[in-house]
């Protein structure tokens, strides 16, 4: 009732639909792989772009490598593929796939895409017939 809005005594409120982001760091994803054994760590790329480095070893020299990376989002798990430089993706096994689970969302959100920012990456979602309390 209106009564109890005005009030300020509702503590739940049933919604249709929510709309909502996860913002996910460079340095989140980095803590993440490396509790995995991987060591690559990603930053934002030319225009948006997603890029992943680590210290490859050619011959008996060791460099930084660079690579762009590709992404898709689905059941809330993000996937990244390396792009080129075999030498990288032989740090995260011969297909160059990592998957990064953003299981356990609030209200049964599903997330349905991602953007890189300067900080990391943020992932759009969504959930229908949620209920909203304090």
């Amino acid at each position: 009732p209106l009564g109890k809005v005005v009030s300020g005594s509702v503590h739940q409120v049933p919604v249709d639909h929510v709309d909502g982001s996860a913002a996910i760091t460079f340095a989140e994803m980095h803590r993440y792989l490396a509790g995995h054994g991987v060591s690559i760590t990603f930053s934002r790329g030319a225009n948006g772009s997603l890029q992943a480095r680590d210290k490859v070893t050619v011959g008996h020299k060791s460099v930084v490598a660079k690579v762009s990376v590709a992404w898709s989002i689905t059941n809330n798990v993000i996937t990244l593929t390396l792009n080129g430089l075999q030498q990288l993706s032989s740090a995260v096994g011969s297909s160059g796939v990592l998957a990064v689970p953003l299981q356990g969302l609030p209200f049964r959100v599903v997330l349905h895409s991602i953007t890189v920012t300067t900080d990391g990456v943020a992932a759009t979602g969504s959930a229908d017939h949620v209920v909203l309390g304090s």
